[in-house]
């Protein structure tokens, strides 16, 4: 009895229907791990903010930042005005077999704690497409480290070399707490308010690396 195989229009066809469904597969997983990794490293940044929270009203040290796979948490702001940035790295795309036009990498979450006392709850701030924002979050322009607003009296400086090399242009003085005490000699009269008012308008000029590491950011 002679076998028949499959002709060439029905290989043909047979492929363009797995390439369709790939053309729709592929993107819509490449999203959902994404997603995923981000709302992983939201995660992580919730629980640093409340360990964080916690330390300032006195229950415990917060211990060091967790360190994440797909996203770095650091500390920006002042006492008065605490935020917990997580910026989240090229990996967490995930671009299996095609590449994706909407991307996370670089965007940043931003945990501000908002109310007072007992009422007191952390809001999350995304510069992320909607497609891939957080349900808890919110969309906004204006997250991750603030250049110093010289003359500003209530909050403390510090000098982030990767805003400096980033979003800051070369100016890396932010509002924050410093993570490094200032040492003995001419140094320990560097005040914040020094910082404020001679250094922040001209930190892309001001090159002394010993005053940056005596003032830099956690």
């Amino acid at each position: 009895m002679k076998q028949k195989g499959f002709t060439l229009i029905e290989l043909m066809v047979t492929i363009g229907i797995i390439a369709i469904l790939g053309a729709i597969a592929l993107p819509q997983y490449n999203k959902y791990v994404t997603k995923t990794r981000i709302t992983e490293a939201l995660h992580h940044g919730q629980v640093y903010a409340r360990k964080f929270e916690s330390e300032a009203a006195g229950g415990g040290d917060a211990g060091t930042i967790p360190t994440l796979e797909h996203a770095t948490i650091s500390k920006s702001g002042s006492d008065a005005d605490t935020r917990v940035n997580v910026t989240l790295n090229d990996s967490i795309d995930s671009q299996v077999l095609i590449d994706s036009d909407d991307t996370a990498g670089g965007k940043i979450l931003e945990l501000g704690l908002k109310g007072s006392g007992g009422s007191t709850q952390w809001e999350c701030k995304a510069n992320l497409s909607a497609r891939l924002m957080p349900k808890v979050c919110t969309y906004a322009t204006d997250v991750g480290p603030v250049a110093w607003v010289v003359g500003t009296t209530d909050k403390d400086a510090c000098y982030d070399q990767g805003y400096a090399d980033g979003a800051g242009g070369g100016n890396g003085w932010v509002e924050g707490n410093t993570a490094v005490e200032p040492g003995t000699g001419p140094l320990s009269a560097w005040s914040a308010e020094r910082i404020r008012t001679e250094l922040a308008d001209r930190a892309h000029t001001f090159a002394h690396e010993h005053v940056k590491n005596h003032y830099k950011c956690t």
